[in-house]
């Protein structure tokens, strides 16, 4: 014990073996280091890690429902050594802003992310409650239907804007959730003041994600289902006596490939978007957003139309994007 990562690494390709077990002062095992860590670190050298450990940094859901048992959940993945929870709740619940205020005291060293938010009030309900980071979007995700069925809901680009100023000034980040179709959207989102973005129906089509893949319309598809869909909330073991009221769908999406390719992707589309924008970072892009020096245009349909692919008689679509 006390071998370095980069001696570690060293001693196995000098010594050409697969992996190198890591003993304490008593001589039992601490840690194991493998090849495979090497091949992964140079794969994905941008990839999130504790500082300390150099592990990959984990995250898990928890719902908000039942506290006690939530409570439990939080023990055991703590225990685990989870790095950050994201709370799940369908509507701004009580139960949230007390197990997070109970998160924060009990385990501080747990980053705790919120359930989506879209008013700038429950914004600062949030912040107070000691959340780190605040998911925004409620209604607008590609199998929601929330808005249609409970008439609850926001614009994505005003919710994103209205609640990252909000949040902004409070010092805690935000996440678009909802509403990225493609590499375009991530940039509006991040345009508009998030600091990070989801894309829950752009991976729910990759090799990685759960699902088996099926053939329609000559296309190649995978099963997307929702967290709210009547498919889910039917083998849910939390439903009560009455009525099931699901507020999303169960679909498909196109396949998408590996994430090894969709992933460097996507990013690399997003730094081009950043480019032409003028802009080295998102704190830079942020700055200017706030300063008043980024602008936004509203298009009209015409302008929306020539934005897009026109005027061919054919083309190949790409569904990578």
């Amino acid at each position: 014990e006390g071998c370095t990562l980069e001696e570690a690494y060293q001693k196995i390709c000098e010594s050409k073996k697969g992996k190198i077990p890591v003993l304490d002062a008593d001589g039992h095992l601490s840690s194991l280091v493998s090849r495979k860590d090497l091949l992964k670190n140079r794969d994905w050298p941008l990839a999130s890690k504790h500082p300390k450990t150099d592990q990959l940094l984990v995250g898990a859901a928890v719902g908000v429902a039942d506290v006690e048992q939530a409570k439990k959940r939080l023990a055991s993945l703590v225990e685990a050594g989870v790095d950050v929870v994201a709370f799940e709740s369908r509507h701004e619940a009580q139960n949230e802003v007390d197990l997070i205020k109970y998160c924060k005291a009990t385990y501080p060293d747990v980053d705790v992310v919120s359930s989506n938010a879209a008013s700038e009030k429950r914004i600062q309900v949030l912040v107070d409650s000691g959340v780190d980071a605040i998911r925004i979007g409620v209604g607008v995700a590609s199998i929601a239907t929330g808005q249609l069925i409970k008439a609850v809901g926001r614009p994505q680009m005003s919710a994103v804007y209205h609640c990252g100023r909000i949040a902004r000034q409070l010092g805690i980040p935000v996440i678009a959730d909802g509403g990225i179709a493609n590499s375009g959207c991530a940039i509006k989102a991040l345009s508009l003041g998030a600091s990070t973005i989801m894309m829950g129906s752009l991976l729910a089509g990759t090799e990685e994600s759960p699902g088996i893949y099926f053939f329609q319309d000559g296309l190649r598809l995978k099963k997307y289902r929702g967290s709210h869909s009547r498919e889910v909330l039917e083998s849910s073991a939390t439903q009560g006596d009455g009525p099931i009221v699901s507020t999303g769908v169960s679909g498909a999406v196109v396949d998408k490939g590996s994430v090894r390719r969709f992933i460097p992707y996507q990013a690399q589309s997003i730094k081009h978007g950043l480019q032409d924008l003028g802009t080295r970072s998102l704190s830079v892009l942020h700055d200017r957003l706030y300063s008043g020096e980024l602008r936004f245009e509203v298009r009209s349909s015409a302008a929306q139309r020539e934005g897009g692919v026109h005027d061919l008689y054919a083309f190949k679509k790409n569904y990578v994007h």
